[in-house]
């Protein structure tokens, strides 16, 4: 069992320099659940945040920092991000005047923007023995251009 449990770990180092290769995004493997259906990822979540309004820069030279300083904890098995620094950022002004004005929370702006743009997570459900997420996004040709965003705010 030791012998097996090595070599799927050398396995996994392997697909994952692979994974770390490709342009498109970002993919890495993990081990499969000890209990089916509960996960090996996600024992907790981390977030950083920039509260003094500097640059993406220097957001990312701290969680490389922070990043450096959770990889030496033996107890963390592993530690990644999905913040990007070098990916293109937009930015989209509310007029929350005229949202309040429409009796429309600002809140829902928002969620609806971020569900269009990005992907908004709904929630978990349980089938053929696994737990699964729920997400809820606009196909890619629509939210791949920033035009389109303007759309959903004048539904």
């Amino acid at each position: 069992m030791k012998q097996e449990r090595k070599q799927f770990q050398e396995i996994k180092q392997r697909l994952n320099q692979q994974l770390s290769k490709l342009p498109q995004g970002t993919a890495f493997s993990f081990s499969p659940p000890a209990i089916p259906g509960v996960g090996t990822s996600g024992g907790f979540q981390f977030v950083l945040e920039d509260r003094a309004g500097r640059d993406v820069q220097f957001l990312a030279g701290n969680l490389d920092k922070f990043l450096a300083a959770a990889r030496k904890r033996p107890e963390i098995g592993s530690v990644s991000t999905s913040f990007m620094p070098s990916v293109p950022q937009k930015f989209l002004d509310v007029n929350q005047e005229k949202v309040l004005k429409q009796g429309v929370a600002i809140s829902d702006v928002y969620q609806t923007i971020q569900a269009f743009m990005g992907g908004l997570f709904i929630n978990y459900f349980n089938d053929f023995g696994r737990t699964w997420q729920v997400y809820v996004e606009a196909e890619a040709p629509y939210r791949s251009n920033m035009e389109n965003s303007g759309a959903i705010l004048r539904a």
